[in-house]
């Protein structure tokens, strides 16, 4: 992090925004006081992460967020977006990128997992009968995908 950011007024307002709206089951919702969310905290994560270097009690906190997104993954190596859901869904990668970013070594399993399920995910409407009703649709060259190949399925 920037030591002249880091060091500023917008630094310590902010830092201490973050610190006070974790929730106590380690993740970070949308707004303070709401239920924990996969995405609000791999980004609560990476903001506190180079800070928490300095400061041990971010330390704690980085190790709480960790272990959240740890208990929200799937079996199948993929994140819901939150808590509870079934069906993981693109902040996969946003884990992955968040608990790589730490440097946590221990974690190599469940980021190998999430990438594995990144890779190997079929794009959402790529049934074979979706496939073929799109080759009829007006609209199939508006925004062409080729949903043959495997990989981030938006």
């Amino acid at each position: 992090m920037d030591r002249g950011f880091e060091n500023s007024d917008a630094a310590r307002v902010c830092l201490a925004f973050l610190r006070d709206a974790q929730n106590p089951d380690g993740g970070w919702g949308f707004r303070p006081g709401t239920s924990s969310r996969v995405e609000a905290t791999c980004w609560a994560l990476l903001a506190l992460w180079e800070p928490s270097q300095e400061v041990l009690e971010d330390r704690v906190r980085v190790h709480r967020a960790r272990d959240f997104l740890q208990t929200t993954q799937l079996g199948d190596g993929s994140w819901p977006a939150a808590p509870g859901e079934q069906t993981g869904c693109w902040v996969t990668s946003l884990c992955c990128l968040a608990l790589t970013a730490i440097g946590d070594h221990t974690q190599s399993s469940t980021i190998e997992a999430g990438l594995r399920w990144v890779c190997e995910d079929w794009p959402s409407d790529s049934t074979p009968w979706r496939r073929l009703l799109m080759r009829f649709s007006s609209a199939r060259n508006v925004a062409p995908i080729n949903y043959r190949y495997r990989g981030w399925g938006w």
